[in-house]
């Protein structure tokens, strides 16, 4: 930097910006003629004796800052003069120097941690269900498919053997009944032929 050259500053910060301007005898104004509805048009900061030079009207700080932040501006000037212009802020933030207004950083802050909250709840909900829905099936499979099985399996068993245990009862009756009926007609045929005999 030359000797005797003005060092030039960027910045977002509204106390700095404000107090720099009223240290120059300035305030925030507007070019007339340049608005379109509630938009104020173009924003200038202006100086005794500047007016002439563009036909400016003055605003209040809390309006010009609304527009300022709306229209993502920046602004570029000497603190030891009156220089001063207003730059997009996305050009501002590859310059050297710039400061990021503290209402607007903490509001960029909180969202993204608020992003970050509804994110993990949601994760977090997610899991829930996934996890109840794991457990609610696993319950459901116990009780409607293996148990129900097993039980089944077993009166089946069950009633199975009482039936081969009643067929055998009936055979081993049966068995024992024939063989009766045949010991009794050996007997009357070997009566038949001792009285033949005689």
């Amino acid at each position: 930097m030359a000797r005797g050259q003005a060092t030039t500053k960027v910045t977002t910060n509204r106390e700095e910006i404000r107090r720099w301007v009223e240290s120059k005898g300035g305030w925030p104004a507007r070019v007339k003629g340049t608005e379109r509805g509630n938009d104020p048009g173009l924003l200038r900061i202006d100086f005794p004796g500047f007016g002439g030079i563009e036909a400016l009207a003055k605003m209040s700080w809390d309006d010009w800052f609304k527009w300022f932040d709306k229209k993502r501006l920046a602004l570029v000037h000497q603190p030891s003069t009156r220089f001063s212009k207003l730059i997009a802020r996305d050009t501002a933030t590859a310059k050297a120097g710039i400061r990021a207004t503290p209402r607007r950083a903490t509001g960029a802050k909180r969202a993204t941690a608020a992003r970050g909250a509804a994110k993990r709840a949601t994760t977090k909900r997610a899991t829930t269900k996934r996890t109840t829905t794991a457990k609610r099936t696993t319950a459901k499979l116990s009780r409607v498919g293996k148990k129900p099985a097993a039980v089944g399996t077993t009166r089946r068993g069950a009633t199975a053997g009482r039936a081969s245990a009643k067929r055998a009862t009936t055979r081993a009756t049966t068995s024992k009944r024939t063989g009766a009926k045949r010991t009794k007609r050996g007997a009357a045929k070997r009566s038949t032929a001792k009285r033949a005999s005689r």
